[in-house]
């Protein structure tokens, strides 16, 4: 090798393409072929196939639409020699010519020139209308009458009226200077039987707009437009940049060379014009006593430059799409090799990667004879977690998930999970605690997953002395489902002794009673859902004196619903008024003496209890809102009967009414009372500061302002300020006095009657609480304001 080349190789041979394995180079290969080679295809068949064809069919577009611009033009044109026919069969031209003395004839004068001034409004092409008249007076009106006696001008002017056409278009000048360029013309010829005058209508048009409209034929920069007659002679141009100088000859030329040769009414041709190729598009139209062409010319690369521009960037494009595709090849094979690396260095043990060119897979076949080895392991462990698996596959089914599987497909997966099922009728018993008021020094609340998962474990110790297939279902609510597939279903009398044992287990342990509702046997396992439902249902109708029951589950609870249960109303009356007076301890008596009264006969059940508290948490919550105050805490969407709905312990539902309603209500009310309370007072300060020298001020008076009672104003305005009423009105009162004694020279009696007291009383008031008469307490300060500043104030 040479050296030079060796020196190259060594470097390159570190990377990481050449430490990769077998398969990693072929992966590469493919997945740079399949990448690329699509988008180079699109790239060139878009460069080479749609780039051309878009540019034909914009040059296509660019001829049709500089055509239908054309007939636009024309159809101008054509509109205004319609007009000027229309024109010249008005009888007022008519009457112009058999008149014989314009001067004499002002009326008829000033007619003729008022109609040709409308007639230049009426047309936008219009610029100047005139009217001759040759006879022996030859006339001009223009639009204003002039009478013509200058040879020159009259000849300028007869040669229009002698043509032999009768209507004819003309470029021509009543200019005989030659300062003013000749105007595009319409001239119409009028004839009367019964005047030896000959008229002539002239129209000039405004080459200005026609100028404007020919611009509208040529879309782009640096392009012409041109108006010519048949032979060739310019009529309009739309304007001749610089840069195209002598243009205009060069496609005449061309025009009547292709008119000459192929005689053609409309067509295109390219015409190469320094260094530059245009596209010319003309069209031929009659017009009157000749041929019109309307020709337009614009830069052939204007049009064709997006197309260039659009090809180019797709070419460059698809170079870009090259190199990212290389650059995302390079990384996908990386990132699609690094999982079969992890795994032969998985399969090996070792943390090095392979030898070069060494193929992956034949080490992955090694390794798997090595790796089927451990499944028999894997397979222990996993029956391990079976237990778990089946307690999540039959709480599922409990609660009604699988409801969309069939009774067959139901057995095969419990069987798959140890059950044996077929042709063995399920028994469902639902069982709950109750008792959790009385274990409070045990148990604390939330606890009450802990109690259902240890009164699980209790059932199924119990269980299993009666049958091997079973399972225990820890609701975690203190309620448990027990569902039993006994090879032969269990009796009532053996269902009574197993619900005892596991009762007299919970009771001993646990120190709570149990409520069980048994159902009904059943061969589908699709119907355990609704009879555990049932059971749930059941519960509810539990008595409330009994401790330990056992219910099955039937229609027997609906002649239940048609007993008398008696509300205590009176109980319900005075816990809402103890609790609109805010007696805390008043309210939880009630509640407990309701709740006494509620369960006073024997026969009632936990629904009636329930029921029974729920009609009360409805009258707390209305007695609440009445008075303006919600307990729904905001963003918590609490929801208080259905909460309550959930415990089962009336002793509970007691400290829950406590807790939820009563002792947030009671402290939203303490707080707005507050509120109330200072707003209250700064009213009643802000009313004494304006009528404090009112002699009937009073705290009636004060209370009936703002709506409140006396009592609750003052003991409000004592909480509040600090001071009892009367003593802030007193020194309210004597401060305004004092200011008045020191600032004004009012009499005693005024500054009294000023400061709303009698000037008896106020005398007394003043010398308690100051030590001193008015009188003096003026002199004094006058004494002490003379010592000292020598002046009086």
């Amino acid at each position: 090798m040479i050296p030079s080349m060796k020196r190259l190789y060594m470097p390159l041979k570190s990377l990481s393409f050449f430490q990769k394995g077998h398969h990693f180079k072929k992966s590469l290969l493919i997945i740079l072929l399949v990448s690329t080679l699509p988008g180079i295809a699109v790239a060139s068949i878009v460069y080479w196939l749609v780039g051309g064809r878009v540019e034909r069919e914009l040059y296509e577009l660019h001829t049709a639409q500089i055509a239908r611009r054309i007939q636009v033009l024309n159809d101008q044109f054509t509109h205004l020699e319609h007009s000027m026919v229309h024109w010249t069969f008005d009888p007022m031209f008519q009457s112009a010519l058999n008149h014989k003395d314009f001067v004499k004839g002002f009326q008829e004068t000033w007619n003729i020139s008022k109609s040709l001034m409308v007639l230049q409004g009426s047309h936008p092409l219009a610029s100047k209308i005139e009217l001759f008249i040759d006879g022996p007076q030859p006339t001009l009106f223009k639009p204003d009458y002039i009478p013509m006696s200058e040879e020159a001008a009259l000849a300028n002017y007869r040669t229009l009226s002698n043509q032999k056409d009768k209507v004819f278009w003309s470029n021509w000048s009543s200019d005989l200077n030659g300062s003013e360029p000749k105007q595009v013309t319409l001239v119409h010829k009028i004839a009367s039987n019964q005047s030896q005058q000959k008229g002539t209508l002239l129209v000039q048009l405004d080459k200005d707009k026609i100028t404007d409209l020919l611009k509208t034929m040529t879309p782009y920069q640096n392009g012409l437009s041109l108006l010519l007659q048949e032979d060739g002679t310019p009529l309009v141009s739309s304007g001749e940049p610089p840069a195209l100088s002598g243009i205009s000859q060069a496609i005449t030329e061309k025009l009547i060379s292709l008119s000459s040769e192929r005689d053609m009414e409309a067509g295109s041709f390219l015409l190469d014009w320094n260094d530059n190729r245009y596209t010319v598009t003309f069209g031929k139209y009659p017009k009157l006593n000749t041929n019109w062409y309307y020709v337009t010319a614009a830069p052939l690369h204007v049009i064709t430059d997006t197309v260039i521009f659009v090809s180019k960037l797709l070419l460059f494009l698809g170079c870009a799409v090259l190199i990212v595709a290389f650059a995302l090849s390079w990384h996908a094979s990386k990132r699609l090799y690094v999982p079969l690396d992890k795994l032969v260095r998985l399969l090996s043990g070792e943390k090095r990667s392979l030898p070069r060119d060494e193929d992956e897979f034949q080490l992955i076949e090694e390794q798997w004879k090595h790796v089927t080895s451990k499944t028999s392991e894997l397979q222990t462990k996993l029956e391990e977690q079976l237990p778990v698996t089946r307690k999540g596959f039959m709480l599922q089914l409990v609660l009604g998930y699988l409801s969309s599987y069939t009774d067959s497909e139901l057995v095969k997966r419990m069987e798959h999970y140890g059950w044996t099922i077929t042709n063995r009728r399920i028994q469902v018993i639902y069982i709950q605690l109750t008792g959790l008021a009385n274990v409070k020094d045990r148990f604390a609340n939330g606890d009450e997953s802990l109690l259902s998962f240890a009164a699980a474990n209790i059932i199924e110790e119990t269980t299993a002395k009666y049958t091997d297939q079973f399972e225990a279902i820890d609701f975690q609510d203190v309620t448990v489902g027990l569902l039993l597939f006994p090879a032969q279903v269990l009796s009532s009398d053996q269902l009574q002794a197993l619900i005892q044992d596991f009762t007299k287990a919970v009771n001993r342990i646990l120190k709570l009673q149990i409520t069980a509702a048994v159902g009904r046997p059943t061969l589908s396992p699709s119907r355990i859902p609704s009879i555990v439902e049932d059971a749930r249902r059941t519960l509810r109708y539990r008595s409330y004196e009994a401790e330990n029951q056992i219910l099955e589950i039937g229609p027997w609870h609906e002649t239940h619903e048609d007993k008398e249960i008696r509300y205590p109303f009176h109980l319900e009356k005075e816990i809402i008024q103890s609790l609109r007076r805010g007696r805390e301890l008043e309210t939880m008596q009630w509640i407990e003496a309701f709740l006494t009264e509620l369960t006073a006969n024997g026969e009632m059940k936990d629904i009636d209890v329930q029921q029974g508290m729920l009609q009360l948490l409805g009258s707390l919550q209305h007695a609440t809102m009445y008075a303006g105050f919600s307990l729904k805490r905001p963003g918590k969407g609490t929801n208080h009967f259905e909460q309550l709905a959930q415990i089962r312990e009336p002793e509970r539902m007691v400290e829950y009414l406590r807790d939820m309603i009563v002792f947030p209500y009671l402290e939203g009310m303490k707080d707005r009372a507050n509120d109330q309370a200072k707003l209250l007072v700064h009213r009643t300060k802000d009313y004494l500061s304006l009528h404090y020298a009112d002699f009937d001020l009073s705290l009636e008076r004060c209370a009936d302002q703002f709506g409140t009672n006396p009592y609750f104003l003052s003991r409000a305005f004592k909480q509040i300020t600090g001071q009892n009423f009367i003593d802030y009105v007193t020194e309210l009162r004597i401060s305004n006095a004092k200011d008045l004694l020191l600032n004004t020279d009012l009499k005693v009696q005024e500054v009294a009657e000023r400061s709303g007291y009698q000037q008896s009383y106020f005398n007394r008031i003043f010398k308690k609480l100051e030590g001193v008469t008015p009188t003096q307490f003026r002199e004094a300060y006058q004494d002490r304001y003379e010592g000292t500043m020598g002046v009086k104030p």
